[in-house]
């Protein structure tokens, strides 16, 4: 699903947002969540640096609730509040138990 990041605030419109369900299967990344951020209500985006095209990561959305992983990553980084500041390895990985097909995992780099 792609986000409209247009309705959300100033600060987070000028990122382009990293496609991750586009990237190949079972083909590693590593990522560093530089910082977590809270817009709107309840939903939250994370700028990174990464090779990877774009700077930003939708991780929870208020409407569509986890996005791209979430749970993998916070469970990767023993907890939610310990992602902002570490480097994982993103992995788009092949899933029967998924209605798309794939699984998002999150690992600590």
């Amino acid at each position: 699903m792609d986000i409209d990041f247009s309705k959300y605030d100033a600060t987070t419109t000028d990122a382009t947002p990293i496609g991750l369900s586009q990237l190949p299967l079972d083909e590693g990344h590593e990522i560093t969540i530089d910082e977590v951020i809270e817009v709107g209500e309840a939903s939250l985006l994370a700028r990174v640096t990464t090779d990877l095209e774009g700077e930003i990561i939708w991780l929870f959305s208020a409407d569509f609730g986890p996005q791209n992983g979430f749970r993998s990553l916070s469970k990767a980084a023993d907890g939610a509040e310990n992602i902002g500041g570490k480097t994982f390895t993103y992995t788009r990985v092949s899933s029967e138990k998924s209605p798309v097909g794939y699984a998002h995992r999150w690992t600590i780099a």
